[in-house]
This record gives structure tokens, sequence and C-alpha cells, in this order.
């Protein structure tokens, strides 16, 4: 049940992908959100690159279940300010301001109206026929809860990653930013389910042997506490570490690879930043906090560009760069690198520039490049 609105999302979008001749990366966002808004799913999918969705999409759902889905969606979907954020070799971002149905609260509610019901009727997990039977009625639930007049909706600034596909057309990713842009607030419910996951593999030793727990550790601590000034954002980066991961699950390495273009394993190595952001304006800001890094290693040199979409931690208080006000955000980057973690005796960051966040988009303070010695 954790991937089935996910599974929905692609069984949708992978009905009829065609090319469609995209100009630039905010045409293809424009056309997505459009098409979408306008419940021309098929059209949508055009706009979303099919080796992503092909990369996903490993399990099958009924297209008519997924249609019903999206309709109650689309029906009361809005957005604006689409903005071209980066561009970088075949890769870009942009962002949106989206409103829609919050479809974790009406998922979450729900589930506590269906289970009850599932339980009383004897539903047998490992019949195929009762798991099909228990997604249609938590559909029909959802639907019903979202097309309510009454039902929530949310507000909130999105980036989309895209990529040129093999006619030179930008399409978006089909990745957790996708996600939410159709299924607002699902990373709450999606949290909740791993947590029980986690809380059931703990609670039978046969599981917990079988299927070890993913674990990070500190390879070298590059730094700590540093605050920099970039008018009007007060940077503190809180740490700047080597890490390496083990027992990384299947469909997480699938993510990881797609989202950092570097092929993993159950374990890898990655660069991990986590800092606070703090405007100290009363007028809106934007400001993306790390833009790049570059990994010097063995004499070598290894450039990672954060904002073509290469952090492979999606969720954050600083997922959309922008700043209302006298705000704070915590954030953090995480960047797969293929440098051996013992040979790295320097890492380079470029800050981001700042801008008002109007019409005009003027740039307040120009990026920083900043560099630390890695201590042996």
């Amino acid at each position: 049940m954790k991937k089935f609105f996910s599974v929905l999302l692609i069984g949708c979008l992978s009905a009829g992908l065609v090319g469609c001749g995209n100009n630039s990366p905010e045409d293809a966002a424009n056309g997505f959100l459009k098409s979408f808004r306008d419940g021309e799913f098929k059209e949508a999918s055009t706009y979303v690159d099919e080796g992503s969705i092909n990369d996903i999409a490993k399990d099958k759902t009924d297209e008519e279940l997924a249609e019903k889905m999206m309709k109650s969606i689309s029906n009361r979907f809005t957005y604006t300010d689409v903005k071209e954020l980066s561009t970088s070799g075949d890769r870009a971002k942009v962002s949106a301001k989206i409103t829609s149905p919050d479809v974790g609260t009406a998922m979450t509610e729900a589930i506590a109206k269906v289970m009850p019901i599932a339980f009383a009727s004897a539903f047998d997990e490992s019949s195929k026929k009762s798991d099909q039977a228990m997604e249609n009625l938590m559909v029909k639930t959802v639907v019903k809860k979202l097309e309510d007049k009454d039902s929530q909706t949310v507000t909130r600034t999105v980036k989309l990653n895209l990529k040129k596909d093999k006619e030179g057309n930008y399409k978006l990713v089909a990745d957790k930013q996708l996600e939410e842009v159709v299924f607002a607030n699902m990373k709450d419910l999606n949290d909740l389910f791993d947590g029980q996951s986690s809380d059931a593999a703990s609670s039978d030793g046969e599981v917990s042997g079988d299927t070890p727990k993913q674990s990070s550790k500190v390879v070298t601590n590059v730094l700590e506490n540093k605050t920099y000034t970039i008018d009007p954002i007060k940077l503190n980066i809180k740490q700047v570490a080597i890490k390496h991961t083990k027992d990384v699950p299947e469909d997480e390495q699938s993510n990881i690879t797609l989202i950092s273009d570097k092929e993993i394993g159950n374990e890898f190595n990655y660069l991990y930043i986590k800092y606070l952001a703090e405007n100290t304006s009363d007028k809106d800001y934007i400001f993306n906090a790390i833009k790049e890094a570059v990994v010097f290693s063995d004499g070598k040199q290894e450039r990672l560009e954060v904002d073509s979409g290469l952090d492979f931690i999606d969720y954050d208080e600083d997922n959309d760069g922008v700043f209302y006000g006298k705000v704070n955000k915590e954030g953090e980057v995480g960047l797969v690198i293929d440098s051996d973690p013992t040979k790295v005796d320097k890492i380079r960051l470029v800050l981001g520039a700042t801008m008002e966040d109007n019409d005009e988009y003027e740039v307040t303070t120009d990026e920083q490049t900043v560099e630390f010695t890695v201590n042996k």
C-alpha cells in the first residue's frame, strides 16, 4: 500500500509517451502543469521522461483507476510562478507554486475508515484478488474525500527536475518531486509507512536478520559550524562530511541512481552538507544555499552541480529556496561521490547568490566560493 499512489501516477503518465518538441525547461514544466490541470493526462505524459518512468514503473496498475484518481486531483489543481532556476548540461531545474488537494490528509483519513472494514471483511493479504479489492476500496474512499468541496487544499512551491531526451527536448524526471506536484503531502504518509515497516522488522528476529537496516557513518568530518553572510541571508554551515552508507534498499538504490547520475549498489560514499539559512530582511528573497561542490582527491577533481538536481536528499525545509520575510530554514545536501574518501584533501563549495523575490529578480549579493582543507 505504501507505493500504491506512486504507482497510480506512473500508470497514468505511461499511457502515451511521445515527443513534444519542448523549447525550454519552462515550456516543458508549463506544458505538463497545464495538461494535468485540464485533465489531459496522456498529453501531460508527453512532457515526462520516458526512461525515468520505465525505471520506476516496476508494478502494474489499472489505468481506469489511475485516471479516476488523477481527475479528482486535477479538478482543484492550479499553478503559478513557473520559473527556470538553473540549467547545466542536459539537466535543468524549474520551480512552480502549486495549489491542489491535500492527498496525504485524504489518504490518512481513508485509511482510518477503510482498515476496520478490511479486517471485518477478512481480506486475505496473500491473495492478489483481495489486494486489488482493498486498493479499489481505498481509491474510491480517497476520491470521495478529495471531491468533497470542504476537503483541504495545500499551497507549496515545488522544484521540478528536468533532463533532455535523445531529441534534445526537456522532459520532467519522474521522481519524488513530481510525485509531490500531484500527491501533495504524501511524504508524511510515506514516512508513517516507513516507520511501521521498521518497527515490524525490528520486532521479528528473522526479518531483522535477513533485511539489515540501512545505516550511514561519517568517514571524514570536514567542517562544523561556520557562518557566512550572503546579504541578507546568514548561512550557518553546521556540517560538511564524507559519509559511507550501506544496506541501501533496492528501490532506494534506483531512486538515488536516477537522481545522481551515478550507478550505485547497496553501499556508496557521499558528500553530506547540513546548514541553517536565515533571512534577516522583511522582504522575500530567493536563495539556494549550495550551488556547487567540488571534491579534490589524489590530484583530480570531481565537480558536483547541486542546482542541476544531483542532491538525493529530496525533502528538507529548504526545498524551494524561497524565504518569505524573516524566516529560517534547515537544509541537507547529499551528493554521491566516486572519489576515494581516504584520498580527499580539499572540498570547495559555491554558495548561491541572493535575489529579491519580485518581478525583476535582480541579484542582491553574488555567489561566494569557500574551500576547506581535509585534515588527515
